[in-house]
């Protein structure tokens, strides 16, 4: 996703990044979100008041003020997250720093899905104002499964093509067409594939377009797929 927006000529954004954990996780932290905010229910703006019995989480997500001050003091995910959802967040924070991007982490930051799990992250520019979200996304571990496919981990994002457009427009890009692929790196096991990363934003900042496997299949089935 910062790949996609640098390609657009477009730098001014920030990531904000969370973990929403796995279900057993966030059901121990709807059980005490639910103790906090169900006293106070009938203080809460009618749009928001309807989620807290449907998905509490998601009044984390309300871009209205006084909802925002009510949760103030609220329990966050974060006290929730058990050893897997730490060490895991821990690999993608370290990831992110390695591959040279910034990022800000959120405990605030929710995705209203239930088939997010653990990652969780948004990209905002200060240049489209008050809504200023352009793509969001994270790990979806739980999406192919709820279609009636087998349990796969899987990851995406989501970005809004009028809002990138307008940032486009306000940073003097007008023009982006599809390149040809010049570059598939192949890489094995665990090590090579954290330095295969590395290796393709260094490739992607030179101007090469560059693909790799993030399914950690066999060399052969790399080598068929490149």
């Amino acid at each position: 996703s910062v790949q996609v927006l640098r390609d657009c000529g477009i730098n001014q954004f920030e990531v904000a990044l969370n973990s929403v954990a796995t279900p057993p996780v966030r059901a121990k932290h709807r059980e005490k979100l639910l103790e906090f905010v169900r006293p106070i229910a009938a203080q809460f703006p009618e749009v928001d008041r309807e989620k807290i019995d449907r998905n509490p989480l998601r009044l984390f997500d309300s871009k209205l003020e006084l909802t925002q001050q009510l949760l103030q003091g609220a329990p966050l995910l974060e006290q929730f997250y058990d050893d897997e959802v730490r060490r895991d967040f821990d690999i993608v924070k370290e990831t992110l720093t390695q591959l040279g991007i910034p990022y800000t982490v959120d405990p605030r930051l929710v995705r209203g899905l239930d088939y997010y799990t653990k990652t969780a992250f948004e990209i905002r520019s200060s240049l489209l104002g008050a809504q200023d979200a352009l793509s969001g996304g994270g790990r979806y571990d739980l999406l192919i499964e709820e279609l009636g496919g087998d349990p796969t981990p899987a990851v995406g994002f989501a970005a809004g093509m009028e809002r990138t457009l307008i940032v486009m427009e306000a940073v003097g890009k007008s023009d982006y067409g599809e390149k040809p692929l010049d570059i598939f790196i192949i890489a094995e096991s665990e090590p090579e594939r954290t330095q295969a990363l590395l290796l393709a934003k260094q490739l992607r900042d030179s101007g090469k377009t560059v693909d790799l496997d993030y399914l950690g299949r066999s060399q052969k089935a790399q080598m068929k797929e490149a």
